[in-house]
């Protein structure tokens, strides 16, 4: 122990380290307690107000009881609603925006404070009196839950269903992810991303408040991430209260939909956040070492400082936060369509996942610590559903009891309805825009087009905003009146409305080829570790790093950031983004014909001399389509050059080989709708089928001809079926041969042609 410090020894030392005894610096104001900038910025919004009200009231006295009890009337009177459909502002707006006065004014006039019985007397007049005087609303905002089933069904929108075009299609992924690091861990969306308290200061989930590290469950490895919710509300101040939430790999029996690691691995290797591992079978290789249950997986030092959730360009991640406002709104739209008329919001998410852990036994101060919270009465106040999960029924009658009966009733909150109006019916547009209020504003709208003074934009922005609330109040009504079909109804429905935004997908998937093996690998039952979960990781990596400026089909994908044709290999960053995707197509496209020698000169000279001649008199049925029924009528003229023979000759066509050919296809009519395209086994039987017949046609035709050898049907690149001799044949093509053609005679081979081209 040290030589015990006497009083002058201290006062030495204070004066050394620069204690100055003289009191200038110090004033008498009582000293407020510690808030966040926004909460002091919105309680100065109403004391300005307050200081408005004196301009007209210069005797207004902030002590006075009949002076506040005007000023709440004020407030009142300056407020519109949203939830009334008059605009009438509602109860427990005013008295929030009152006790912000109250707050503002006592921390800027600290010996001058606003009574705290001042306070509740005028609460009780915003309730009662003024509620009568000027007609205050009573609505509320309905209370939604993100129940299991709400969740997989905004999943399957997502992944299954969704049209909606993001700014770049990895929002997807982060959406995903963010998703389930709220619905397990009850953290409230100013805790991940960029709350409004904070905005602009870029604080959130951030790598460094985040760890991820290897361990063992059941003998095997199990991949395991901890994210502190260092933002949490109210523990500014409070470090060793803030709550950190464990996430892991196992989840047996459940599809890798629910998997947050799944989703979170690709986020991190997309954005390199690994300090030495590049790749997912480097992280899945690792083990914990034979003397530790676990290894730290440590993050690279570039990404401590930067966001887990940030926002995205087309071009992909950036370094900024994704704000608060920005994922509820994702939230909100996806959910619409996923069918869901009230939304689900943030707050919803949080709500039942504390519903859920309140049922598992949980002591009172875990559940504390899990919601992040300070008061025990906020939890059942603020959270818990007025739909109890107790079972009066089974307890009354001495059953076995359940917790199961009240979840589909919190389901219920969201009011789904598959076939939701996602826009307004064309109908319903056309009465609107019939409407008064609708015709002047649109009239309004025309006179201000041609004007660009500042005025003018403000006065085009405030009638624009008048016009989308007629028209989402349209849109709200329709939908209240929508009826709900049940499936095995639908089919009955001879016109059964379907929005086309929700089949957009259905007809795009074949161009997005992450996203049509996502949709499917994501909802099957299996590990992480396993093929399908190693194969979904892949692709949700390659959604993340995707280039979305520019969409190209598969053959036409750059390679390695060049350009797919050998001779050109340009960087196609080089390229303007509006040029890349011609370019990229033409040079393809010049390659393609380099190598395979499509089309020939000779069967181009024949395409140009013998196709008006032979469309002359046809008649097409669909006046759309002419020149693709041009090109198919002549397809059996068209040259390939068999790459086992120097020269190859095209079967003549005359009058007998129509004949023979209209014989062999009379089970063909050109009305005859075409069978669609399948992925199953019979699409390949049908094309089989045909085949066969084509073959003993063509056959047939050759004997006519007097034409020796073996032939087969070869595909052109272009549906174009072409006939080619193994030796040589004695009859050769030539263009007086088209003489011969009566158009009268070639129903079959176009209904033969169009089959083939169906198949």
């Amino acid at each position: 122990m040290g030589k015990k410090r006497t009083a002058e020894d201290r006062r030495k030392q204070a004066e050394e380290s620069g204690f100055n005894f003289d009191d200038e610096d110090v004033d008498d104001k009582p000293v407020p307690r510690f808030v966040l900038g926004y909460t002091e910025r919105v309680c100065n919004v109403q004391v300005e107000l307050w200081q408005e009200y004196q301009q007209k009231c210069p005797d207004a006295n902030h002590s006075d009881l009949r002076t506040l009890k005007r000023f709440a009337e004020f407030i009142a009177s300056c407020t519109s609603g949203i939830l009334d459909p008059e605009g009438k502002a509602t109860v427990q707006t005013v008295r929030n925006h009152f006790r912000r006065f109250v707050s503002g004014w006592n921390r800027n006039n600290p010996k001058s404070l606003i009574t705290r019985d001042h306070t509740d007397s005028i609460t009780n007049y915003i309730k009662g009196p003024l509620k009568k005087k000027i007609g205050l609303s009573d609505l509320k905002r309905p209370k939604t839950y993100m129940t299991i089933e709400n969740f997989m069904y905004m999943e399957r929108q997502l992944w299954q269903s969704d049209g909606h075009e993001y700014l770049h299609d990895g929002y997807r992924v982060l959406i995903s992810a963010k998703l389930k690091c709220h619905v397990f861990t009850s953290a409230r969306v100013g805790e991940i991303s960029e709350s409004s308290s904070r905005a602009g200061t870029g604080n959130g989930l951030l790598y460094k408040h985040t760890e991820m590290l290897v361990a063992w469950k059941n003998g095997e490895p199990e991949l395991r991430y901890s994210l502190k919710r260092e933002f949490a509300k109210g523990m500014h101040d409070k470090e060793d209260q803030r709550p950190t939430h464990i996430l892991y790999e196992h989840l047996p029996g459940q599809p890798l939909i629910l998997s947050p690691i799944v989703f979170l691995l690709a986020i991190f290797l997309a954005r390199g956040a690994f300090k030495s591992y590049s790749d997912i079978q480097q992280i899945l290789d690792v083990k914990p070492p034979s003397d530790q249950g676990y290894w730290v997986l440590d993050w690279a030092d570039h990404v401590k400082d930067l966001p887990v959730f940030p926002t995205m360009t087309a071009k992909g991640m950036t370094q900024k936060i994704q704000t608060a406002g920005a994922f509820a709104n994702q939230i909100r739209g996806l959910s619409i369509r996923a069918g869901m008329e009230r939304p689900v919001t943030p707050h919803g998410i949080r709500r039942e996942c504390l519903i859920q852990a309140t049922s598992n036994g949980y002591s009172k101060d875990e559940l504390m610590k899990f919601a992040a919270h300070t008061n025990q009465m906020t939890l059942t106040r603020d959270y818990l559903s007025s739909i109890t999960h107790v079972d009066g029924q089974g307890s009354f009658l001495k059953m076995p009891l359940r917790s199961d009966q009240a979840e589909d009733f919190r389901s219920m909150t969201v009011k789904r309805n598959p076939d939701l109006f996602l826009s307004l019916p064309a109908k319903a547009q056309d009465e609107l825009r019939q409407q008064p209020d609708y015709v002047v504003i649109s009239e309004q709208l025309k006179d201000l087009a041609s004007k660009t003074d500042a005025q003018s934009r403000k006065d085009k922005s405030r009638l624009i905003s008048r016009r989308r609330k007629l028209e989402k109040a349209e849109l709200d009504k329709a939908r209240s009146s929508q009826s709900r079909v049940h499936p095995k109804d639908r089919e009955e429905l001879e016109r059964h409305h379907v929005d086309q935004d929700r089949s957009r997908f259905g007809r795009l998937k074949h161009m997005m080829l992450e996203r049509r093996r996502l949709s499917n690998a994501l909802f099957q039952v299996a590990d992480l570790r396993s093929e399908i979960g190693i194969s979904a990781i892949k692709d949700l990596y390659g959604l993340l790093k995707n280039d979305c400026q520019v969409a190209y089909q598969p053959s036409l994908r750059p390679i390695d950031g060049r350009c797919p044709r050998k001779e050109c290999n340009v960087e196609i960053d080089s390229i303007d983004a509006d040029d890349r995707w011609d370019h990229v197509f033409k040079c393809v496209k010049a390659q393609q014909q380099g190598e395979h020698n499509y089309p020939s000169p000779k069967a181009g000279c024949r395409l140009k001399t013998e196709k008006d001649p032979f469309m002359r008199d046809y008649a097409a049925p669909n006046p759309h389509q002419p020149k693709r029924r041009r090109i198919r009528e002549i397809s059996t003229d068209v040259i390939k050059e068999d790459p086992f023979e120097t020269q190859s000759e095209t079967i003549c066509t005359t009058p007998s080989t129509l004949s023979i050919l209209s014989t062999s296809c009379d089970s063909f009519d050109a009305s005859t709708p075409v069978p669609p395209i399948s992925e199953d086994g019979s699409h390949y039987a049908a094309k089989q089928k045909f085949l066969q017949l084509e073959t003993s046609a063509l056959t047939a035709l050759a004997e006519s001809n007097s034409i020796s050898g073996n032939f087969k049907v070869v595909n052109t690149g272009l549906n174009i079926n072409s006939i080619t001799s193994m030796e040589e044949t004695g009859c050769s093509s030539s263009n007086n041969n088209t003489s011969h053609l009566d158009p009268s005679s070639n129903s079959k081979i176009w209904s033969l042609s169009r089959f083939s081209d169906s198949l």
